[in-house]
């Protein structure tokens, strides 16, 4: 993506697609219809019929279709939904869980914000997230390799073409209109927020073509050493807050997790309450895209609130943008069916006092 596309975002497996991936067609323990080297083989073929929209230019027609005011609020979306994963308790300052008595949790643990991932290096194991226990005497062990390394010889190149289960067509089709959406809407909306892209009427932006080829590489690549559908994440707003504009951005990324890989015991003792603060601070910057929106127009303001609100709370940026699109065209609809009838009264009036 920063050579090809000289553009500054990174590609890895998408959320809410990793989840439907391994609970839903592999299932927990392979407990699913698909097993893991079939479904690694959907996304494989998933990538193929990617790489073939982008570079056939057919890509675009599917983007275009999409409404303005979704494809405003789209960048919001995404701000919220990586905001409302910094609340939570798994990925942030714990104000956000599950049951309310867990609240508690958030009244320490924000404290220790300012900080944090400087304390959780330099102090006794007691004070890691899971305290004096066997979970953190495990924690401390894990912590204490500072270098590790894992083998992916069960998963990569693990592909199996067994077309026969109608279960692998479903997550085969499933995965291609989840990425061709996730990524049109995320990459359109990083761009826009990024300033690539100057017109809000338009879908496009400058290199779109590289960028979806490559994106569709990742995603063929991706499967062959294990991974569900890899597309481009929407974290990519950190960097551009930070200032990133260019491919450098991305190249200067791989470098860095390229190195985490084999520092893991490490990087994963970067505590929740670090990263949580920065997700909100990427929903403040990307909650601004709101302002183009004409909320004195509901053909407007009902679509870009139903896609901003659906992409946090369904954990998805496709299902966001299927929700605002199927509420855009039933407003639409009815538009046009209150025009139609009006037209129809009119005539019927007119007609009727002209026979008078």
């Amino acid at each position: 993506m920063g050579v090809v596309a000289r553009l500054p975002f990174l590609l890895m497996p998408g959320m809410g697609m990793n989840s439907y991936f391994a609970y839903q067609v592999v299932g927990y323990m392979e407990s699913g219809a698909v097993p893991y080297e079939t479904a690694l083989t959907a996304v494989f073929v998933e990538g193929l019929i990617f790489l073939f929209l982008a570079r056939s230019g057919l890509r675009q027609y599917i983007a275009e279709p999409i409404p303005r005011p979704v494809r405003l609020a789209t960048s919001a979306g995404i701000g919220f939904f990586l905001s409302f994963i910094g609340y939570q308790t798994s990925n942030g300052i714990g104000l956000v869980t599950a049951n309310a008595s867990h609240l508690s949790h958030w009244v320490g643990a924000h404290r220790r914000t300012v900080l944090a991932t400087i304390q959780s290096l330099v102090t006794p194991r007691w004070t890691l997230p899971t305290g004096d226990t066997p979970a953190g005497d495990a924690k401390w062990d894990y912590f204490s390799q500072v270098v590790d390394f894992h083998s992916i010889s069960m998963s990569a190149l693990a592909l199996d073409f067994s077309f026969g289960n109608p279960e692998m067509w479903l997550a085969l089709v499933t995965f291609l209109y989840v990425d061709l959406l996730d990524t049109t809407g995320t990459l359109y909306s990083l761009c826009k927020f990024a300033g690539f892209i100057d017109e809000s009427e338009s879908a496009d932006f400058e290199s779109s073509y590289a960028a979806f080829s490559v994106d569709a590489i990742a995603a063929i690549l991706g499967s062959l050493l294990g991974m569900s559908p890899v597309t481009t994440a929407s974290e990519n707003g950190a960097g551009v807050i930070g200032g990133g504009r260019t491919g450098i951005t991305a190249l200067v990324g791989v470098v860095c997790f390229s190195i985490a890989c084999f520092f893991a015991p490490i990087i994963v003792n970067i505590p929740v309450w670090a990263i949580g603060p920065a997700l909100i601070m990427v929903g403040v910057m990307m909650a601004r895209a709101l302002v183009d929106i004409d909320w004195e127009d509901p053909m407007e303001a009902i679509p870009a609130f139903v896609t901003t609100t659906v992409m946090p709370f369904t954990y998805s940026i496709a299902y966001g943008l299927i929700a605002g699109c199927q509420v855009y065209v039933m407003l639409y609809l009815v538009n046009v069916a209150w025009d139609w009838s009006l037209w129809l009264l009119y005539k019927f009036v007119n007609k009727t006092f002209k026979a008078d």
